[in-house]
């Protein structure tokens, strides 16, 4: 986790100075270290800023959050799981019209702001996995659907090999050795422009003239000697 936010920050931080230069012809020495960007992930920074703020010292919250309810993920009644993020008050109130007429709590009053829910929040996420744990994921996902409300199942590797977005937004790539594989596209993907397929990776010693006579210097009669002698 940490190397990917840090590339991803990296990146940020050599764009900006490319910008900087952009704009006044002088360049930038950008400062990225793996320790600084997950400093600045919210949860971390969260919970350092509220113990300077006033002492309290945030502690594991397990499957729950220590800000909304209901939030986390829950087990269905095909023992598969899904998870549900409640927010602000209009996708929790969603998520209680989904779950209607088996439970019905859009007008309890214990349950009306981001306040409300989670003062009770042991009582809301009782309710909320009750509703559930009567439900297949599939049933959950489809009324949850249909209300608009945030949800989304929880899948395993076999069922996102299979899945129908993943398979559209990933590419699936022939290769001699392993036969069908499947590899993720570009990432953020561009309107007019697009890198193609991603390269698996050449066969063993496919760039040795590259790197030994284009980057080396090594004339072509020497690689080739050193090749038919083994030592490249």
């Amino acid at each position: 986790l940490g190397d990917y936010i840090c590339s991803l920050v990296g990146t940020i931080g050599v764009l900006a100075a490319l910008m900087h230069r952009q704009l006044t012809g002088k360049g930038q020495t950008v400062d990225n270290s793996i320790f600084d960007a997950l400093l600045s992930a919210p949860s971390v920074w969260m919970a350092l800023a509220t113990y300077v703020h006033d002492g309290t010292v945030l502690t594991r919250t397990g499957n729950n959050s220590d800000q909304t309810a209901p939030r986390g993920i829950y087990p269905t009644k095909d023992r598969k799981w899904i998870a549900i993020v409640g927010g602000n008050d209009i996708p929790t109130r969603r998520i209680f019209m989904a779950m209607r007429p088996e439970l019905d709590i859009v007008e309890d009053e214990r349950f009306q702001t981001v306040s409300d829910r989670f003062r009770h929040r042991g009582e809301l996420e009782e309710l909320v996995s009750r509703w559930v744990a009567a439900h297949t994921q599939q049933e959950c996902v489809r009324r949850f659907q249909m209300f608009d409300a945030p949800v989304a199942p929880l899948n395993t590797a076999e069922e996102l090999a299979h899945d129908r977005h993943v398979r559209n937004r990933s590419v699936v790539v022939a290769d001699d050795d392993f036969g069908e594989v499947i590899v993720h596209d570009a990432v953020p993907r561009l309107a007019d422009h697009s890198p193609g397929p991603p390269r698996l990776g050449a066969d063993l010693g496919a760039d040795n003239r590259a790197v030994w006579c284009d980057l080396v210097g090594l004339g072509l009669a020497e690689f080739e000697r050193l090749v038919g002698m083994g030592v490249i």
